[in-house]
């Protein structure tokens, strides 16, 4: 397999340029500067698929380290902006879930937005 680290640089990586993961691997076998600091060569690059399974399989503590490391880089601003809501993620109906005893989670979410920059 290969190691986290360079996954989550590989993935880093893809989100920074706005590519697919196709590109992204594409891209990547025609830099071999970074690939090297990544600790791989054009050879050893992953397929799309593995790239794109793996960040799934991340622990939500490895995205905060990784959010709270990335604050921490930028300057903080006067002001900013909060927002705490909830997304539905199953599109069954109410009714349905009742019906059979299916209790829909909901996940809530925080964002934070730099309103400055």
């Amino acid at each position: 397999g290969f190691a986290d680290y360079a996954l989550v640089s590989l993935h880093c990586l893809r989100i920074y340029l706005d590519t697919s993961y196709r590109m992204t691997i594409d891209l990547l076998k025609e830099m071999p500067q970074i690939t090297g600091e990544i600790g791989l060569s054009a050879a050893d690059l992953p397929a799309p698929s593995t790239l794109c399974k793996a960040f799934d399989r991340f622990s939500m503590s490895v995205c905060r380290v990784l959010l709270r490391q990335s604050a921490q880089l930028h300057d903080l601003s006067e002001h900013a902006a909060i927002d705490a809501t909830f997304y539905d993620r199953s599109p069954a109906s109410r009714h349905y879930c009742q019906r059979i005893s299916y209790r829909v989670q909901k996940l809530k979410v925080t964002k934070l937005v730099d309103t400055a920059s």
